[in-house]
């Protein structure tokens, strides 16, 4: 998200979670935070920044305007979906 305000979305169809969760529009500064955040999930402490809106959410309250990085099978929606599809079974020679 690049500019919005008072953006609310419901993400439950990817995290099965209730409410709704606030986000913030990207900024340079607010971006680096995000990286360090992800890059320190494990374990570490860090900023709550999520400009992120996911394919299979919805937005609840507010306005704003995204850029889209990612569609269909790359998106986490898509990632997830195409997890849950059974593979043909490969034959081995042994």
């Amino acid at each position: 998200m690049v500019s919005g305000t008072g953006v609310k979305v419901n993400e439950s169809s990817l995290t099965g979670d209730a409410y709704p969760v606030v986000k913030q529009a990207a900024t340079q500064d607010a971006l680096v935070a995000s990286t360090r955040r992800v890059a320190s999930a494990i374990g570490g402490s860090a900023s709550r920044f999520d400009p992120f809106l996911f394919a299979g959410s919805t937005l609840q309250g507010g306005s704003c305007t995204a850029v889209a990085f990612c569609v269909g099978a790359r998106t986490q929606l898509g990632r997830k979906l195409a997890s849950t599809q059974r593979q043909p079974e490969v034959r081995s020679r042994l």
